[in-house]
């Protein structure tokens, strides 16, 4: 067997092993689509959940703070 007739033999078996992992081009295109939008609202919901966890937060810590103040005023004033 000739160089040439081994590296027709070994395009055609890979030609046929190839085929099961064919995926159509529009179809490619679209799943990469798919992953963008999927990736898009990931870091929107991301971000959503980031903000709301900082919001509560801080809110938390301003209700302590007006909290223990009211508690102090009401220490000075109720005695």
């Amino acid at each position: 067997m000739t160089k040439e007739e081994l590296q027709l033999a070994i395009q055609e078996v890979m030609r046929n092993e190839m085929k099961s992992f064919y995926v159509e081009r529009e179809q490619h295109y679209q799943d990469h689509c798919f992953i963008k939008d999927l990736r898009i609202t990931r870091d929107r919901i991301t971000s959503t959940a980031t903000k709301t966890a900082v919001g509560s937060i801080i809110v938390a810590v301003l209700t302590l703070i007006v909290w223990g103040a009211a508690t102090w005023v009401k220490g000075l004033f109720g005695k």
